[in-house]
Protein backbone atom coordinates (compact mmCIF):
# COMPACT_ATOMS: atom_id res chain seq x y z
CA UNK A 1 0.00 0.00 0.00
CA UNK A 2 1.60 3.55 -0.68
CA UNK A 3 1.22 6.34 1.79
CA UNK A 4 1.06 9.74 0.93
CA UNK A 5 1.65 12.90 2.95
CA UNK A 6 2.58 16.51 2.17
CA UNK A 7 0.63 19.41 2.40
CA UNK A 8 -2.54 20.54 0.03
CA UNK A 9 -5.32 23.37 0.16
CA UNK A 10 -8.32 21.98 1.27
CA UNK A 11 -11.89 23.91 2.04
CA UNK A 12 -12.33 25.88 -0.57
CA UNK A 13 -14.89 28.80 0.75
CA UNK A 14 -15.53 32.31 -0.42
CA UNK A 15 -15.48 31.30 -4.42
CA UNK A 16 -16.05 34.05 -6.55
CA UNK A 17 -15.82 32.20 -9.84
CA UNK A 18 -13.35 33.09 -12.23
CA UNK A 19 -10.93 35.12 -9.87
CA UNK A 20 -10.25 34.09 -6.33
CA UNK A 21 -11.32 31.99 -3.12
CA UNK A 22 -10.22 31.24 0.39
CA UNK A 23 -8.70 27.82 0.96
CA UNK A 24 -6.23 26.46 3.83
CA UNK A 25 -3.16 24.45 3.65
CA UNK A 26 -3.24 21.44 5.13
CA UNK A 27 -1.05 18.35 6.08
CA UNK A 28 -2.43 15.37 5.48
CA UNK A 29 -2.02 11.35 5.07
CA UNK A 30 -3.61 9.95 2.50
CA UNK A 31 -5.58 11.85 1.13
CA UNK A 32 -7.06 12.86 4.78
CA UNK A 33 -6.49 16.51 6.74
CA UNK A 34 -5.84 16.43 9.75
CA UNK A 35 -3.58 19.70 10.65
CA UNK A 36 -4.62 23.20 9.18
CA UNK A 37 -1.45 24.72 8.99
CA UNK A 38 -2.23 28.48 6.93
CA UNK A 39 -4.94 29.90 4.94
CA UNK A 40 -4.63 31.55 1.48
CA UNK A 41 -6.59 34.14 -0.75
CA UNK A 42 -5.85 32.07 -3.95
CA UNK A 43 -6.60 33.04 -7.65
CA UNK A 44 -8.62 31.01 -9.58
CA UNK A 45 -6.82 28.28 -11.72
CA UNK A 46 -3.72 28.37 -10.31
CA UNK A 47 -3.81 26.08 -8.02
CA UNK A 48 -1.97 22.27 -9.01
CA UNK A 49 -2.59 19.37 -6.57
CA UNK A 50 0.83 17.65 -5.21
CA UNK A 51 1.37 14.14 -6.56
CA UNK A 52 3.56 11.14 -5.65
CA UNK A 53 6.87 12.81 -8.10
CA UNK A 54 6.10 16.58 -7.56
CA UNK A 55 5.10 18.93 -4.96
CA UNK A 56 1.67 21.23 -5.24
CA UNK A 57 1.62 25.24 -5.93
CA UNK A 58 -0.90 28.01 -6.33
CA UNK A 59 -0.51 31.72 -6.26
CA UNK A 60 -2.38 32.61 -3.68
CA UNK A 61 -1.65 35.24 -0.54
CA UNK A 62 -1.15 34.04 2.95
CA UNK A 63 -3.74 35.24 5.36
CA UNK A 64 -4.85 34.39 9.00
CA UNK A 65 -6.59 30.61 9.53
CA UNK A 66 -9.81 30.75 7.74
CA UNK A 67 -12.19 29.31 10.57
CA UNK A 68 -14.89 29.41 7.56
CA UNK A 69 -12.23 27.12 5.48
CA UNK A 70 -11.51 24.67 8.41
CA UNK A 71 -15.27 24.29 8.93
CA UNK A 72 -16.15 23.39 5.71
CA UNK A 73 -13.26 20.81 5.06
CA UNK A 74 -14.06 19.14 8.68
CA UNK A 75 -17.61 18.77 7.27
CA UNK A 76 -16.73 17.80 3.55
CA UNK A 77 -15.02 14.93 5.42
CA UNK A 78 -17.44 12.61 6.85
CA UNK A 79 -19.87 13.44 3.63
CA UNK A 80 -17.29 11.56 1.64
CA UNK A 81 -16.18 9.12 3.92
CA UNK A 82 -19.46 7.69 4.09
CA UNK A 83 -20.17 7.98 0.08
CA UNK A 84 -16.84 5.80 0.07
CA UNK A 85 -19.00 3.68 2.81
CA UNK A 86 -22.05 3.00 1.25
CA UNK A 87 -20.34 3.15 -2.21
CA UNK A 88 -18.74 -0.39 -0.80
CA UNK A 89 -21.59 -1.45 0.65
CA UNK A 90 -23.70 -0.93 -2.22
CA UNK A 91 -21.18 -3.43 -4.51
CA UNK A 92 -20.78 -5.92 -1.82
CA UNK A 93 -25.19 -5.73 -1.60
CA UNK A 94 -25.33 -5.97 -5.76
CA UNK A 95 -22.90 -8.88 -5.96
CA UNK A 96 -24.88 -11.03 -2.92
CA UNK A 97 -27.86 -10.04 -5.05
CA UNK A 98 -26.48 -11.27 -8.53
CA UNK A 99 -25.37 -14.58 -7.28
CA UNK A 100 -28.73 -15.32 -4.55
CA UNK A 101 -31.44 -13.52 -5.81
CA UNK A 102 -32.62 -12.48 -2.31
CA UNK A 103 -35.08 -9.72 -1.76
CA UNK A 104 -32.73 -8.40 1.65
CA UNK A 105 -29.43 -8.00 -0.51
CA UNK A 106 -31.28 -6.01 -3.41
CA UNK A 107 -33.16 -3.70 -0.75
CA UNK A 108 -29.71 -3.35 1.01
CA UNK A 109 -28.77 -2.13 -2.75
CA UNK A 110 -31.01 0.56 -3.09
CA UNK A 111 -30.77 1.80 0.27
CA UNK A 112 -26.95 2.14 -0.21
CA UNK A 113 -27.97 4.00 -3.36
CA UNK A 114 -30.46 6.38 -1.64
CA UNK A 115 -27.42 7.12 0.87
CA UNK A 116 -25.17 7.83 -1.73
CA UNK A 117 -27.44 10.49 -3.41
CA UNK A 118 -28.10 12.16 -0.21
CA UNK A 119 -24.57 12.46 0.90
CA UNK A 120 -23.90 13.51 -2.74
CA UNK A 121 -26.37 16.28 -1.89
CA UNK A 122 -25.01 17.25 0.86
CA UNK A 123 -21.54 18.12 -0.21
CA UNK A 124 -23.36 19.76 -3.42
CA UNK A 125 -24.81 21.94 -1.15
CA UNK A 126 -21.71 22.43 0.89
CA UNK A 127 -19.91 23.83 -2.36
CA UNK A 128 -23.31 26.03 -3.06
CA UNK A 129 -23.22 27.45 0.28
CA UNK A 130 -19.35 28.11 -0.12
CA UNK A 131 -19.81 30.84 -2.68
CA UNK A 132 -19.24 34.58 -1.65
CA UNK A 133 -21.85 36.58 -1.89
CA UNK A 134 -21.75 40.73 -3.07
CA UNK A 135 -22.25 41.13 0.82
CA UNK A 136 -19.37 39.03 1.43
CA UNK A 137 -16.96 40.02 -1.01
CA UNK A 138 -16.89 43.51 0.30
CA UNK A 139 -16.39 42.36 4.03
CA UNK A 140 -13.40 40.48 2.60
CA UNK A 141 -11.86 43.52 1.13
CA UNK A 142 -12.71 45.65 4.28
CA UNK A 143 -11.20 42.73 6.62
CA UNK A 144 -8.23 42.81 4.79
CA UNK A 145 -7.36 46.60 4.41
CA UNK A 146 -3.84 46.36 5.83
CA UNK A 147 -3.12 43.42 2.58
CA UNK A 148 -2.01 45.42 -0.28
CA UNK A 149 -2.10 41.78 -2.25
CA UNK A 150 -5.57 40.69 -0.92
CA UNK A 151 -7.15 44.01 -1.55
CA UNK A 152 -5.63 44.32 -5.85
CA UNK A 153 -7.00 40.34 -6.27
CA UNK A 154 -10.41 41.72 -4.70
CA UNK A 155 -10.69 45.05 -6.77
CA UNK A 156 -9.66 43.26 -9.69
CA UNK A 157 -13.39 41.38 -9.47
CA UNK A 158 -14.47 44.40 -8.46
CA UNK A 159 -13.81 46.46 -11.10
CA UNK A 160 -15.35 44.85 -13.82
CA UNK A 161 -18.56 44.15 -11.29
CA UNK A 162 -18.97 47.57 -10.29
CA UNK A 163 -22.27 48.15 -11.78
CA UNK A 164 -23.71 45.27 -9.09
CA UNK A 165 -21.74 46.98 -6.58
CA UNK A 166 -22.52 50.66 -6.46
Amino acid sequence: MLVSWGEKLYGKVDQVPGYFYISTKWFYICEVPLIPRQSYVVREGTEVDPTIFSSGHFNGVPIPLSGKSVFFTLLRLPIMFFVALFSAIASVCLLVYVNKKDGESWFGFIFSICAIILFLSMYGFTRWLSRASKKRIRALFDRFENNAEVRAIVCAYIAEQIDEFV
